[in-house]
């Protein structure tokens, strides 16, 4: 028995393991975070990224002729991911604030903050793709079953969401997207008016 007869090469493989598995873990930790803040600013090409696993993991599904149940799952999580994305993060202020939209020409669009920041809807939902892609390679996941019942289930757990989710954002008066500030009526006074008469040079 290793442990009782060198207790010392024990605790020192003891140590050993999981000082190395906590060095590993901050390393790959850093480097995930310096990858992320690189590709944080570029939007497009983060979502072309997970366009491109998206339409792999899709050929996939329709080479294999399978794995439907990963697919159902997988979109199941994105369209919760993106309710989050395109809720408020604060429901109680909408409440006690009132109305974000402007009521009239002097108002002002206020920022919407979301539920699920821009970056974490990507970041989760390439993770996703990136897992159920991994997941077609597992035949024991292919489980089979009849895969027009879940697109049926799936159409109608959509229209139903989104439906409940047009009717919560007339209620609370709120848009999902952010327009920006809305600018005054009236004449832009960094142009010059061509009607305004020149001064005459006096002689």
């Amino acid at each position: 028995n290793g442990s009782t007869g060198d207790p010392g090469w024990s605790s020192l493989g003891d140590g050993w393991s999981l000082s190395g598995w906590t060095g590993i873990r901050r390393s790959w930790a850093r480097r995930e975070q310096v990858l992320l803040d690189r590709w944080t600013p570029k939007m497009v090409h983060r979502w072309m990224a997970f366009v491109a696993v998206l339409v792999c993991f899709m050929t996939r599904v329709l080479i294999v002729k399978g794995f439907y149940v990963v697919v159902y799952v997988f979109f199941i999580f994105l369209l919760n991911q993106f309710l989050l994305f395109v809720q408020p993060k604060d429901r109680s202020a909408l409440v006690a604030d009132g109305p974000s939209l402007p009521l009239s020409d002097s108002d002002d669009f206020r920022p919407f903050y979301r539920s699920l920041p821009e970056f974490k809807f990507w970041y989760s939902a390439f993770r996703a793709s990136l897992l159920a892609l991994t997941c077609t390679f597992v035949p024991v996941l292919d489980i089979p079953v009849y895969w027009p019942v879940l697109l049926f289930y799936f159409i109608i757990l959509f229209v139903a969401t989104m439906r409940r989710q047009l009717q919560d954002m007339k209620r609370f008066k709120y848009v999902p997207w952010d327009l920006g500030k809305k600018r005054p009526n009236g004449p832009n006074p960094m142009v010059v008016n061509s009607n305004r008469p020149k001064p005459t040079s006096k002689p």
